[in-house]
């Protein structure tokens, strides 16, 4: 029997950490299960509101991209975060957009890099709060040690709106994840530290290439 899920629409992070974990992330990440982590990983912004839904609709057509890319004739450079690095600088290709239009590999990687540092920052910052805070506050922390670097001022005034319609942690634990919360406050952990691994690889690969910053 199917276990019940707390919220059908939420995070499934078992699912989310699976997915890291087969992406084999001690020296690269293997690009397909890093996709279907971050297709789970957009419904995640999608439960935290309506305004919220700018992110998710973006994590979206990343994920979108680097399908598209794995569809073309260049398919064996984008099995890994590595070889699309390596194709890319080789061919310089990392600023310029692809045949089809496509933006290019590394640079999508490294939007969805970010969003993953964000999440990464929240959860952390989640997972040792009382069930009385406030997530806004816990989530303006995140997003100021995370994406706020990359954002223009526009974009970091919209999300420190959306931010700010967010609940309590007990409720935030209640509605974001398919897990219950009390599941959800033993995986989080786990969730954390994958993450994490994942996180920390692609910082080292973007870096030993200097893409870092790539606009």
């Amino acid at each position: 029997m199917s276990r019940t899920k707390a919220n059908e629409h939420g995070l499934d992070l078992e699912l989310v950490i699976k997915e890291f974990q087969a992406s084999h992330p001690e020296e690269d990440v293997m690009l397909d299960h890093y996709n279907v982590a971050f297709s789970e990983i957009a419904r995640f912004f999608e439960v935290m509101g309506p305004l919220f839904g700018f992110v998710a609709k973006d994590v979206r057509e990343k994920v979108g991209v680097i399908e598209h890319h794995k569809k073309t004739r260049f398919v064996e450079h984008f099995e890994s975060v590595q070889s699309v690095i390596a194709y890319e600088t080789g061919a310089n290709l990392t600023k310029k957009k692809s045949e089809d239009g496509l933006p290019s590999g590394s640079r999508t990687i490294l939007r969805l890099h970010r969003a993953l540092e964000f999440i990464t920052e929240l959860l952390k910052k989640v997972e040792y709060g009382k069930d009385e805070d406030h997530v806004s506050s816990l989530a303006g922390e995140a997003y100021n040690a995370s994406l706020a670097k990359h954002h223009p001022w526009l974009i970091r005034k919209a999300a420190g709106l959306a931010m700010y319609t967010l609940p309590s942690r007990k409720k935030f634990m209640a509605t974001s994840f398919q897990q219950t919360a009390e599941e959800a406050e033993r995986i989080i952990p786990h969730f954390l530290e994958i993450s994490q691994k994942v996180h920390d690889t692609i910082q080292r690969l973007y870096a030993d290439n200097d893409l870092l910053t790539l606009p």
